[in-house]
């Protein structure tokens, strides 16, 4: 659970990490959308 700075509402939320090697994010960031997570 997390509560936002100035508001009174809580929501979950949830941290999934992926690998970056050799310094190459656009691999990370491609597995990550192949998730369904948008890395904007």
């Amino acid at each position: 659970m997390k509560k936002f700075d100035g508001d009174n509402s809580t929501g979950i939320t949830y941290k999934k990490r992926y690998a970056v090697s050799n310094g190459d994010i656009n691999s990370a960031l491609k597995t990550a959308a192949k998730d369904g997570i948008d890395g904007n």
